[in-house]
């Protein structure tokens, strides 16, 4: 008994010294602990409910783990005492964690090459339509394959870089393919995607190297001029969920919202007014309702938003993190505007909605919830299908004819909820996949 109060002593003396000598700062449910007031060197920072120890060199450091210099050990349940999280987000054993961009046409693939020496890139590609899966190993190739290697820039992999030439946009020069879609992830070399993880993270451990390895990916989307309801099926790093990295430079830029293309982003089920922005010729997202204050609204996977294109049609690339997360969608009484959370074709009886909480089956249209395509841009006459007490969907606008449109990228959704003054959490599960 002595030895385990000694123990906590030593911990709480420990954290007194924290908290003296160093900053523990909380803004937004944010908590970062420095080592110093700057914030320089070893921290431990919590954001989204993730802990992430980072060692002094700002190396992400995983679960259980000393840094080089031995200045700085994570321990499970003491530092978990900060910010409430309880889950270290690092790549699982033998993979490498990759960063995607659009680089003018082309899509950049860049990795940590100093910890991931002979890193193998794996691709998948698609129509466009959500061919994302993990259940295939087979129909991933190494970017080296013979059958597309030559859609590749090389030269730079040994310094952690990888293009993949003239995916963005419609830019499609003869000889090469544009894909609709393509997904990436590394395994460090010497590991094969059957090769078992060994990692101390149970969520991992004994799995498949292909399974868990984490993707990133890339999503065409084709707009014409009126207004498009898309989702963007992504998840970002820090920052990355903002309009002007979302959607860079590839809409119709003016310093008025009468010219310019504009996002819309439906808060309220209850009402159809929505927060829009548009992107001015300095780069930068404004309020279309007071032009000269920026736009705070970010992009969720989650979430349906609808692009108006004004004068031309666009052809743009999403580029973001294929996350291996759940994903809950909150939606209300009304209509929701709502997206596809990962980049797949998914039907609409898959997706389980009968035994979710607050939702409403119904023998007709009228009394049960709805989900509306919006496939005309040009138009707000829409498709939509409702829910059966069979759990499967129906047209509402023949309720014996099983619905005939999917749940896929590149489209978001409307969902209109039925039942009176209630909530539903929709819990998207990464094991659908």
């Amino acid at each position: 008994m002595k030895r385990k109060w000694a123990l906590i002593s030593l911990i709480l003396l420990v954290m007194a010294g924290l908290a003296m000598a160093d900053e523990l700062q909380s803004q937004d449910g944010t908590t970062v602990l420095y080592d110093n007031i700057n914030g320089a060197g070893p921290r431990l920072q919590d954001t989204g409910n993730t802990i992430q120890l980072y060692n002094a060199v700002g190396d992400a450091l995983g679960p259980k783990t000393t840094d080089a210099g031995g200045t700085i050990t994570f321990i499970p349940g003491l530092f978990g005492l900060f910010g409430g999280g309880t889950k270290i987000d690092t790549a699982p054993w033998g993979t490498v964690p990759l960063y995607i961009s659009r680089d003018g046409e082309n899509i950049k693939i860049t990795w940590e090459a100093t910890k991931a020496p002979g890193a193998q890139i794996y691709v998948l590609t698609g129509d466009g339509s959500g061919k994302f899966q993990k259940n295939d190993p087979a129909a991933w190739k190494l970017y080296t394959d013979s059958t597309i290697a030559g859609q590749f820039n090389a030269g730079s992999v040994a310094t952690g870089v990888l293009y993949h030439n003239k995916q963005v946009g419609s830019v499609v020069p003869s000889g090469f393919s544009n894909h609709g879609e393509a997904f990436y992830f590394g395994l460090q070399a010497g590991v094969t995607p059957q090769t078992i993880c060994t990692d101390p993270d149970p969520l991992y451990n004994g799995k498949p190297c292909f399974a868990v390895a984490p993707a990133v990916g890339k999503v065409n989307m084709s707009l014409a001029v009126g207004y498009n309801l898309v989702s963007l099926p992504f998840t970002y790093n820090t920052g990355g969920d903002a309009l002007v990295n979302v959607f860079g430079q590839q809409l119709t830029k003016q310093d008025s919202p009468i010219n310019a293309d504009e996002i819309y982003y439906k808060q309220d089920s209850a009402s159809w007014g929505m927060t829009n922005a548009f992107q001015k010729t300095n780069g930068s997202w404004y309020l279309s309702s007071s032009v000269n204050t920026p736009a705070a609204f970010t992009v969720g996977r989650d979430k349906g938003y609808l692009v108006s294109i004004k004068a031309n049609s666009a052809k743009i690339t999403a580029v973001g993190n294929v996350s291996q997360s759940n994903q809950i969608i909150v939606m209300k009484t009304g209509f929701n505007a709502v997206g596809v959370v990962w980049p797949q074709n998914k039907t609409l009886d898959s997706l389980g909605l009968l035994n979710v909480a607050n939702t409403t089956a119904g023998a007709n249209p009228i009394s049960a919830d709805e989900i509306y395509l919006k496939n005309s841009p040009a138009s707000w006459g829409m498709k939509n299908a409702f829910l059966k007490s069979d759990g499967k969907w129906y047209l509402s606008a023949n309720p014996t004819v099983p619905a005939d449109f999917g749940f896929n990228i590149p489209n978001g959704y409307y969902y209109s909820l039925k039942k009176t003054s209630a909530t539903v959490n929709w819990e998207r599960t990464y094991s659908d996949n």
